[in-house]
C-alpha cells in the first residue's frame, strides 16, 4: 500500500503531465502498465511516475592493423582517423 508522500507525488506528477504507471497492489512482482487516466484506486493499486527511457550509448571505433592482429580503440569522433577507418557504434535497448 502506498504512503500518503508516494500519493502526492504520483498525483503532482500527473497534474504536471508526467506519465503514470500502475500495478496491483497484491502483486509487487507484476509488470507496470501506462495508466492514460487514472481513476486512483489506492486500495487495490500501487501508482508511479514511469521511469524516462535510458538514452543509447553512442562512441566511435577504429581498428589499427599491425600485421598480426587488429587493434580496436575507442575515439572521440571520426574525425580523428580517416572516415573508412572509424566505426560508429549505437546501442540498441530493447523494450
Amino acid at each position: 500500500m502506498m504512503t500518503d508522500e508516494e500519493i502526492l507525488v504520483v498525483v503532482q506528477a500527473q497534474i504536471q503531465g508526467k506519465r503514470i504507471q500502475r500495478r496491483l497492489a497484491s502483486a509487487s512482482s507484476a509488470m507496470w502498465i501506462d495508466d492514460e487516466r487514472p481513476y486512483w484506486h489506492f486500495e487495490s493499486h500501487d501508482y508511479r511516475v514511469a521511469p524516462e527511457p535510458r538514452k543509447p550509448r553512442e562512441f566511435w571505433l577504429c581498428g589499427v592493423d599491425n600485421h598480426d592482429r587488429v587493434s580496436v580503440f575507442q575515439i572521440n569522433s571520426p574525425l580523428e582517423m580517416q572516415p573508412s577507418d572509424a566505426i560508429r557504434v549505437r546501442e540498441v535497448i530493447s523494450e
